[in-house]
Protein backbone atom coordinates (compact mmCIF):
# COMPACT_ATOMS: atom_id res chain seq x y z
CA UNK A 1 0.00 0.00 0.00
CA UNK A 2 2.91 2.15 0.78
CA UNK A 3 3.96 1.87 -2.32
CA UNK A 4 1.35 2.57 -4.69
CA UNK A 5 0.88 5.89 -2.50
CA UNK A 6 4.61 6.80 -3.23
CA UNK A 7 3.56 5.90 -6.82
CA UNK A 8 0.75 8.39 -6.57
CA UNK A 9 2.36 11.21 -5.21
CA UNK A 10 5.40 11.07 -7.90
CA UNK A 11 2.85 11.38 -10.50
CA UNK A 12 2.42 15.04 -11.72
CA UNK A 13 -0.84 17.40 -11.48
CA UNK A 14 -1.83 17.48 -14.67
CA UNK A 15 -1.09 13.55 -15.13
CA UNK A 16 -3.72 13.01 -12.69
CA UNK A 17 -6.10 14.99 -13.80
CA UNK A 18 -5.81 13.35 -17.38
CA UNK A 19 -6.17 9.99 -15.87
CA UNK A 20 -8.86 10.81 -14.19
CA UNK A 21 -11.08 12.46 -17.19
CA UNK A 22 -9.58 8.96 -18.75
CA UNK A 23 -11.11 6.49 -16.64
CA UNK A 24 -14.21 8.30 -16.17
CA UNK A 25 -14.51 8.70 -20.16
CA UNK A 26 -13.70 5.09 -20.25
CA UNK A 27 -15.90 4.22 -17.62
CA UNK A 28 -18.81 6.21 -19.23
CA UNK A 29 -18.05 4.39 -23.25
CA UNK A 30 -18.47 1.46 -20.99
CA UNK A 31 -21.71 1.75 -19.32
CA UNK A 32 -23.58 3.83 -21.84
CA UNK A 33 -22.13 3.63 -25.01
CA UNK A 34 -19.48 6.44 -27.55
CA UNK A 35 -22.67 8.06 -28.20
CA UNK A 36 -23.36 8.92 -25.06
CA UNK A 37 -19.92 9.92 -24.62
CA UNK A 38 -19.47 12.38 -27.36
CA UNK A 39 -23.16 13.72 -26.68
CA UNK A 40 -21.73 14.22 -23.17
CA UNK A 41 -18.36 15.69 -24.28
CA UNK A 42 -20.50 18.27 -26.94
CA UNK A 43 -22.51 19.37 -24.10
CA UNK A 44 -19.32 19.75 -22.09
CA UNK A 45 -17.88 22.20 -25.03
CA UNK A 46 -21.56 24.06 -25.58
CA UNK A 47 -21.95 25.06 -22.07
CA UNK A 48 -18.92 26.19 -21.05
CA UNK A 49 -18.57 28.35 -24.44
CA UNK A 50 -22.05 29.78 -23.42
CA UNK A 51 -21.28 30.70 -20.32
CA UNK A 52 -18.65 32.86 -21.07
CA UNK A 53 -20.44 34.40 -23.07
CA UNK A 54 -22.92 35.32 -20.77
CA UNK A 55 -19.82 37.06 -18.53
CA UNK A 56 -18.38 33.34 -16.37
CA UNK A 57 -14.63 33.12 -17.36
CA UNK A 58 -14.40 30.06 -14.79
CA UNK A 59 -15.99 28.06 -17.49
CA UNK A 60 -13.11 28.41 -19.44
CA UNK A 61 -10.67 25.64 -18.02
CA UNK A 62 -13.91 23.35 -17.82
CA UNK A 63 -14.69 24.12 -21.89
CA UNK A 64 -11.14 23.69 -23.01
CA UNK A 65 -10.70 20.87 -21.12
CA UNK A 66 -13.46 19.50 -22.70
CA UNK A 67 -12.44 20.60 -26.35
CA UNK A 68 -8.96 18.54 -26.01
CA UNK A 69 -10.55 15.62 -24.72
CA UNK A 70 -13.30 15.63 -27.85
CA UNK A 71 -10.70 16.50 -30.23
CA UNK A 72 -7.93 13.76 -28.94
CA UNK A 73 -10.92 11.42 -29.08
CA UNK A 74 -11.05 11.85 -32.34
CA UNK A 75 -7.21 11.51 -33.17
CA UNK A 76 -6.75 8.76 -31.12
CA UNK A 77 -9.58 6.85 -33.15
CA UNK A 78 -7.94 7.87 -36.40
CA UNK A 79 -4.36 6.92 -35.67
CA UNK A 80 -5.93 3.46 -33.67
CA UNK A 81 -7.03 2.45 -37.37
CA UNK A 82 -3.66 2.77 -38.70
CA UNK A 83 -2.90 -0.20 -36.61
CA UNK A 84 -4.14 -3.05 -38.47
CA UNK A 85 -1.97 -1.89 -41.46
CA UNK A 86 1.23 -1.22 -39.40
CA UNK A 87 1.17 -4.84 -37.75
CA UNK A 88 0.54 -5.94 -41.20
CA UNK A 89 3.69 -4.34 -42.09
CA UNK A 90 5.88 -5.06 -39.12
CA UNK A 91 5.34 -8.86 -39.46
CA UNK A 92 6.27 -8.26 -43.25
CA UNK A 93 9.08 -6.92 -42.41
CA UNK A 94 10.54 -9.46 -40.24
CA UNK A 95 9.49 -12.28 -42.35
CA UNK A 96 10.72 -10.69 -45.46
CA UNK A 97 13.31 -8.08 -45.26
CA UNK A 98 12.98 -5.40 -48.07
CA UNK A 99 12.99 -1.34 -48.65
CA UNK A 100 9.68 -1.68 -50.17
CA UNK A 101 8.31 -2.53 -46.84
CA UNK A 102 10.75 -0.29 -44.61
CA UNK A 103 9.33 2.53 -46.66
CA UNK A 104 5.62 1.89 -46.97
CA UNK A 105 6.28 2.22 -42.51
CA UNK A 106 8.03 5.33 -43.42
CA UNK A 107 5.00 6.48 -45.32
CA UNK A 108 2.22 5.49 -42.39
CA UNK A 109 4.40 7.04 -39.52
CA UNK A 110 4.65 10.50 -41.46
CA UNK A 111 1.02 10.11 -42.68
CA UNK A 112 0.42 9.57 -38.52
CA UNK A 113 2.62 12.25 -37.71
CA UNK A 114 1.28 15.13 -39.95
CA UNK A 115 -2.09 13.77 -38.40
CA UNK A 116 -0.89 14.45 -34.79
CA UNK A 117 0.55 17.80 -35.60
CA UNK A 118 -2.79 19.02 -38.08
CA UNK A 119 -5.14 17.87 -34.63
CA UNK A 120 -2.98 19.89 -32.52
CA UNK A 121 -3.02 23.14 -34.91
CA UNK A 122 -6.76 22.20 -35.17
CA UNK A 123 -7.10 21.95 -31.40
CA UNK A 124 -5.00 25.06 -30.64
CA UNK A 125 -6.95 27.38 -33.28
CA UNK A 126 -10.67 26.39 -31.61
CA UNK A 127 -9.37 27.12 -28.14
CA UNK A 128 -8.16 30.13 -29.60
CA UNK A 129 -11.13 31.26 -31.49
CA UNK A 130 -13.36 29.89 -29.05
CA UNK A 131 -12.17 30.28 -25.38
CA UNK A 132 -9.31 33.16 -25.86
CA UNK A 133 -10.08 36.58 -24.45
CA UNK A 134 -11.66 39.13 -26.16
CA UNK A 135 -9.80 42.20 -26.90
CA UNK A 136 -12.10 45.13 -26.93
CA UNK A 137 -11.57 48.15 -29.10
CA UNK A 138 -12.10 51.80 -27.81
Amino acid sequence: METLRDLYTRIPKKWKIWILSFLIAWLIRWICGVETLLIILIFAIALPVLFRNLGDTKALIIGKQAVRQLFGYFRGVIIFAFLPVVWELVCDLIRNPSLESIIELVVIIIVILVIWKKFDEIIGKYIRQNFGTRRRRR
